[in-house]
């Protein structure tokens, strides 16, 4: 099975951030892909405080995404662990797509890959809107 790596939300409301995480890890596994959520995950014994351990994590998931088929974005916005992990993604040329949370799984809004004609810093700062 291919792999998706979830690139959504934790840090600022993390009760809400890792209900709609693991909503959206039950969706991708519903559509036949295995979730790639490193933040349901290193957070379990990593500090999210201690920017050393936060950093690793991170780290540690952009590992991960190396296995990934395609980066989806859940959510409606871009956080600063988002922006390492999309930035990433486009140096190892992974298609991006952003994604709503339905009540009956998961729609997809757009696709953007490292082809378009705009750069991952537009992408990230200016285009993500929903």
């Amino acid at each position: 099975m291919d792999k998706i790596f979830i690139c959504s939300p934790y840090r600022d409301n993390i009760q809400t951030n890792t209900e709609i995480a693991l909503k959206a890890a039950k969706a991708v596994m519903k559509l036949g892909y295995i979730p790639i959520v490193p933040h349901l995950y290193f957070t379990r014994f990593l500090d999210e405080d201690n920017q050393k351990e936060r950093d690793l994590g991170i780290a540690s998931g952009i590992d991960w995404m190396q296995s990934c088929k395609e980066i989806w974005i859940i959510g409606n916005r871009i956080t600063e662990g988002m922006k390492l992990e999309l930035q990433a993604a486009q140096n190892l040329k992974l298609p991006i797509k952003k994604c709503l949370l339905k009540n009956d799984g998961i729609k997809m809004i757009s696709a953007l890959t490292i082809t378009e004609k705009i750069s991952m810093a537009d992408y990230v700062n200016n285009v993500y809107k929903f």
